[in-house]
């Protein structure tokens, strides 16, 4: 090859290098990144059915937890006003519950999962008071036959 030949093959590689430099950059050019929402992958043919209800229960769970709204944030004032119920074990879950009716009807804004959890704390407090006094009165009943035999 002649040095002409040489010159021109030299010149179009630097001009395929720019060009592939200038593809480079029209890629830069594009936005740094695009976020597409995140499909879920296909049921297979083969699942049960169980795992297809599944599937599916947990697919409408992801969408209604992206589209439902925020829930409301409860005014300063509300939490200022907030009421405590409490009532101790040892006077017993009528007691509790007369006064947990009482709160229901007066306050409109009632914070029902802290009364929810105050009822089952009563319950519980209530059986275990039942339970104690079954106990007390097993051991009474074998103290006095294992004695008086």
């Amino acid at each position: 090859m002649s040095k002409e030949g040489k010159a021109i093959s030299s010149e179009s590689s630097v001009g395929r290098a720019t060009s592939q430099t200038d593809s480079v950059e029209d890629e830069h050019s594009l936005p740094p990144l695009i976020i597409r929402p995140q499909e879920d992958p296909p049921i297979q043919q083969g699942a049960s059915e169980g795992e297809s209800e599944l599937h599916q229960e947990e697919v409408e769970t992801h969408n209604r937890s992206i589209t439902s709204p925020p829930p409301p944030s409860l005014d300063t004032s509300l939490e200022e006003n907030r009421q405590v119920i409490a009532v101790s074990a040892s006077k017993g879950p009528a007691a509790f519950f007369n006064l947990a009716r009482k709160f229901l009807v007066t306050d409109e804004y009632c914070d029902l999962s802290a009364l929810e959890t105050a009822i089952v704390s009563a319950v519980d407090a209530a059986h275990l008071l039942e339970r104690s006094k079954l106990a007390t009165i097993v051991r009474s009943v074998i103290f006095s036959v294992y004695f008086y035999q």
